[in-house]
Parts: structure tokens; C-alpha cells; sequence
């Protein structure tokens, strides 16, 4: 079997705990048709999902933690080119777009989400590209 990447594990990590969420709502939705042993069930089995869902966070973590120095490596440049392209630019428009992406990248930074840094690193480079060619 191939080996998940960190993104696609937390992907895996959302699914399952929407999954868990769902057996609750199905759970509390349909309470006065299910027997005691069925509501316990779906209980428990919820239960095993979740724990599953943070096995695969913590899955996730660890094939972060394994590509940290090319995470902070990416995080650096994209915050010099940012600071860069802020000296450079004349418009207002433009230094919004580059100020918004550094924006979201520290958000996704903060929430220690993996999918939401590569996508705020990939935002910032497009805004950054942008910005940059509008200017010339």
C-alpha cells in the first residue's frame, strides 16, 4: 500500500470525524425508534471513529514533523518574498492582495493545520506573482 502524505491523512482524520458527527446526529435523530443495545452501538461505534480520526492526526503530525525543514524552509521564503514585494510595490491594490495572503498564511499557521499551510503557502505565492506582474 502506498504511504499517505501528511494532507491526505488529515483529510482522512476530517472525513472520519464527520462520520463520527453524523452517527451522533443519526444517533439523536432516530433515539426513540432504537433499543437501548442499538443507541450503545452507534455509541461506541462513534467513538471508535473519533479515535481514528486522531490516530490520523497524529499521523499527519508525524509526516509533518518528517518534512519540518522544507515546511519552514517554504514558510521563509514565502514571507521574504512577501516582505519583498511590499518594498517594491507602488499600488495599494497590490500590497492588500500580498498583506491578505500573509494574512491567511498566519491563520493557517496558527491553526496548526496542515492542508491549510500549503494552500495559504500556495496563496501567497500566486498573490505575490500577481501583485508583482500587475506592477510591471
Amino acid at each position: 500500500m502506498p504511504t499517505l502524505t501528511a494532507e491526505q491523512a488529515f483529510q482522512l482524520a476530517q472525513n472520519y470525524s464527520e462520520i463520527a458527527h453524523e452517527t451522533d446526529l443519526y444517533r439523536f435523530r432516530n433515539f426513540e425508534n432504537l433499543d437501548a443495545e442499538e443507541r450503545a452501538s452507534l455509541e461506541n461505534r462513534a467513538r471508535l471513529i473519533r479515535n481514528f480520526s486522531s490516530d490520523f492526526i497524529a499521523i499527519s503530525i508525524a509526516l509533518d514533523l518528517d518534512d519540518l525543514d522544507g515546511t519552514l524552509r517554504n514558510i521563509e521564503q514565502a514571507t521574504t518574498r512577501m516582505r519583498r514585494a511590499i518594498k517594491r510595490l507602488r499600488r495599494i491594490g497590490n500590497v492588500i492582495k500580498v498583506l491578505t495572503a500573509g494574512i491567511t498564511l498566519a491563520g493557517a499557521l496558527t491553526s496548526g493545520s496542515p492542508a491549510a499551510v500549503f494552500s495559504a503557502l500556495e496563496m501567497v505565492a500566486i498573490s505575490v506573482n500577481e501583485a508583482t506582474r500587475d506592477e510591471a
